[in-house]
Order: structure tokens, then sequence, then C-alpha cells
């Protein structure tokens, strides 16, 4: 992955420059032991940013040189470009050098030959796009789309949401190879495109179509990530696969009455662990998603301000949207359950089996509204309670954490504007009834 370790600036008079150790694991693709670069910013904001982007780009180069992902062709496409580089030329393959303009068609032919006319063959590899790409396999690709992913700048995954977002890939490639085996993807038909899209529809009575919607999706990712690490052009197209789905599957949420008198019930949720049964109580009167309550952090719960909250921020991970990121005030029962769990909830940080142990408990333990009800139907529980209540909609969006759709024109909301709707629809408030989580 690019470094997220801030490089060494040095100054040099009224100039900055980067100087940086080469990582051990790089030493037998680069020969220097210690990278020095002039930078041409002015300020020491503007040079951390642009040796971030050139230590980044070197990072780049390395892992294509060391990856074994087409490794011999990297290298040799990089050769090539060098060394037509210092004339003034570019490589193109060889498909595209079949379509040039006829004069710089006919230089270059002619620049293949030696002086007494004998083809350079060296030479006709450079100029002519000779170098061998190697085939597209859906393995070759996926390959080289996780090498790229790794090299992503972005914002940084949790371990667990690294092997979520990968594994996903990697079953969206495994319903290519089950139509087309390791197939060279450069040369498949359209005969075999339209086995791939009937073996989907095969497959519809196990999956829903909004599922084999995603896994499309997440293939072309592969294919247009993987051929963009080689440097080649996509050779499939298959998001022209999607099908519309025109009814969405509705989501069930718990209502008031279930939880006061479920969930809420003395003694209901005693057979869970204490961090577990408060991260559930938390989720009643706050929204929150599973992985995002399970991944608070001691800073990120405000118990002693005038407002107590939660502030929900990406912490050595991703959250869902750019609209997750956002503050929700605590009432009621959920207040009581930070109050007991202020630190958090460790045992259950970047856990991939919270979801289906919580689940799995409501089952056993009778709590499901109805069976289509999960632990995320609380959440859409504090949702519709929000609307029954005619919560105004950027309020809505903004304690939920989803898009308004309309241009956002001024300052953040105050916490005690949030505030208000959620005390209105809080449950487990002290005089109603319910329990401590205690």
């Amino acid at each position: 992955m690019p470094s997220k370790r801030p490089v060494t600036l040095l100054r040099r008079g009224r100039s900055w420059a980067l100087r940086r150790a080469v990582p051990r694991e790089f030493h037998g693709v680069e020969p220097r032991r210690v990278i020095t670069k002039t930078l041409s910013a002015t300020t020491e904001a503007g040079a951390s940013k642009e040796a971030q982007r050139f230590w980044n780009g070197l990072l780049r180069q390395w892992r294509r040189a060391t990856s074994g992902v087409g490794a011999g062709y990297l290298a040799r496409l990089d050769e090539a470009r060098q060394a037509l580089k210092k004339e003034g030329l570019r490589y193109i393959p060889a498909s595209q050098v079949a379509r040039l303009p006829r004069e710089e068609l006919f230089a270059r032919i002619d620049g293949v030959r030696g002086p007494s006319g004998e083809v350079d063959l060296a030479r006709a590899q450079l100029d002519l796009g000779g170098i061998v790409v190697p085939p597209l396999t859906p393995s070759t690709l996926y390959e080289a789309f996780v090498q790229d992913f790794l090299l992503e700048p972005g914002p940084s995954r949790s371990p667990d949401q690294v092997r979520r977002y990968l594994s996903g890939h990697r079953r969206a490639v495994a319903l290519l190879v089950a139509a087309l085996g390791e197939a060279d993807l450069s040369q498949v038909s359209t005969d075999d495109l339209r086995r791939f899209a009937e073996s989907l529809v095969d497959r519809l009575g196990e999956w829903r179509q909004t599922t084999l919607n995603s896994q499309l999706y997440r293939l072309q990712n592969v294919i247009d990530r993987g051929s963009f690490f080689l440097r080649v052009a996509p050779p499939i197209t298959v998001t022209d696969m999607v099908q519309r789905v025109d009814q969405q599957r509705t989501r069930p949420a718990f209502s008031r009455k279930w939880i006061e008198q479920r969930l809420l019930a003395p003694g209901a949720l005693d057979g869970l662990d204490r961090q577990a049964r408060c991260l559930l109580l938390g989720m009643i009167n706050t929204g929150f998603r599973t992985s995002e309550g399970a991944n608070l952090q001691a800073a990120q719960i405000r118990l002693d301000t005038k407002v107590p909250h939660l502030v929900i921020e990406p912490r050595g991970r991703m959250l869902k949207t750019r609209f997750s990121r956002r503050n929700i005030p605590l009432a009621g029962i959920s207040l009581r359950a930070f109050q007991e769990c202020p630190d958090g909830f460790p045992d259950h940080r970047d856990r991939p089996s919270l979801s289906a142990r919580l689940n799995g408990y409501l089952t056993r333990a009778g709590l499901r509204e109805t069976p289509a009800h999960t632990v995320c139907s609380l959440r859409h529980g504090f949702e519709q309670r929000l609307i029954d209540a005619r919560t105004d909609r950027r309020l809505l969006c903004e304690l939920m954490g989803h898009a308004d759709g309309r241009p956002n024109y001024s300052r953040p909301l105050p916490i005690e504007m949030l505030a208000e709707p959620i005390h209105r629809i809080a449950l487990g408030e002290r005089g109603e009834r319910g329990r401590d989580p205690a």
C-alpha cells in the first residue's frame, strides 16, 4: 500500500528536497539504498504533497516489479518507454501502430531497418509495439487488481474491510471462471459472453437480481483495474449484462411497541455479554450501523459535553459513504448504555461475525418481530420513528448519515438542533418501561 508515513523533507536554501531510505523488500529491484530528489514546491505543505506523490509513484513501480503478475512484461514495457522517450517517441501497442497516419507509420517502419537494410528485431519490438502482452485470464486480472488495490492511496481500510472487499471481488471472478474457465479474455467471442450471461440467468433461483448486478459491477472493477495495472485496454465489458430491478426489497423496522415490550423487557438481553448488550441498546436511539457502533473508540464517545453524543468518523477504517460522517446525540437507554461502556466495545471491534452473533441471539431468544427482522432493523426502526415524528428531512438525513440530494451551503447543524428530534422519539427514558443495560 502507499506509505501512510510522512516522507522526510530537507530544506535546501529556498527549496525543499525528499530524502528517504528504500524499503528492504525492494532492494532486489532498486539499486539505490537512499532516494534523494529536489522538489519544485516552495512551501513546506506543497513540498510534502509533492514528495508523497513522488514516493507513492516509486512504490507503485517497485511493487509492479516484485509482484510476479506480468512482472517481465511490465519491466520490458518500462524499458521500451524509457528508450523511446529519449528519442521523442512513445511506445504504443501494435494494434495502435497499425492505425497511425501513413507518414508516421512508414517512418516507424523505416526506423527498424539497419544500415544494410536488415530488420533490427529489437528495434522493431520498440517502434512497432511488439512487446507481447501476457494472456489476460480472469486469475491474472484478479492478481493484478489486488496489486493495484494494495497501491491505492485512498482512505485506509481496516483488516476486516480489506478481507471483505477482496473476497467479494474474488467471488465475482469465480462466476466468470465457472462459465468460461481460465480463458484469455482478449480472445473470447460473442458466443462465450452469451454463455456467461446465460450462466447468470441460471443462478437467479439461487441469488437475487440485485446480488448478480453487484457481482457484475465487481467483476468489471477487476477487469478495469487489473488491465490498468498491466497497462492494457480492458478486454471485455460485462456491465451491459446488468438487469434493471423495478422493485427494491423493503427493509423491515422494529416497531416502537416491540422494542419497548420485548427488547427492553427485564432480562431480555441477559444472554449477551455486557459489551454486545450495550452495543445493541446503543443502536435503539442512535440508528448507527452495526459496524459504526462496534468500531467506536473512546475519543468518539463524548459523554462529558453539554449534549452527550457520538462522533461517527473514519478511524482506521472506511465509512460506508462520505455522508456517514456525523454526530449523533445520545438519549434514553442508548445514553445509559454508553455510560456503562464509555470506551466503546473493544471486544467486538473489526469483528466480521458480530452481526451474525447478534442475529443468532435474537432468533434463539424469540426477539425477532418477524423472520425478516435483523439487528439492522433497529436502525430502520429509529428512522421510522423520526419519520413518524415529522422530523425535518435535512435533520433526518444528517442523523441517518444519508445524502439528502440537495446542495449544502450551510455549516454543520448544531448538536442541540440534532438532539431535539431524538429526545422526542427516544425509548427507555426514565419513567418509561425499560431497563438499564446493567
